[in-house]
């Protein structure tokens, strides 16, 4: 973990994410007609749900910034 590609790892991150946000998009369209439908819709495109994913790929990022090895050993703070 060393020497982890950070570049890779956001890509596959956010092709994942636009293929889970698709069917979420997918699925509240269909649900749309119910209150189920609407009371979803409105919680997956909330700017809050959005505000947490970015802090989410923040977090990625820093977790990857981290030397492991160096904490591992007890060396670091």
């Amino acid at each position: 973990m060393d020497k982890v590609k950070l570049r890779p790892l956001l890509i596959a991150f956010g092709m994942g994410r636009v293929v889970s946000y698709s069917i979420y998009v997918s699925g509240a369209h269909a649900l749309q007609a119910t209150s189920l439908g609407a009371l979803f819709e409105k919680y997956l495109t909330s700017p809050q749900a959005i505000i947490v994913e970015v802090a989410l790929v923040i977090g990625l990022v820093a977790l990857g910034n981290i030397d492991w090895a160096k904490r591992a050993n007890g060396t670091g703070k």
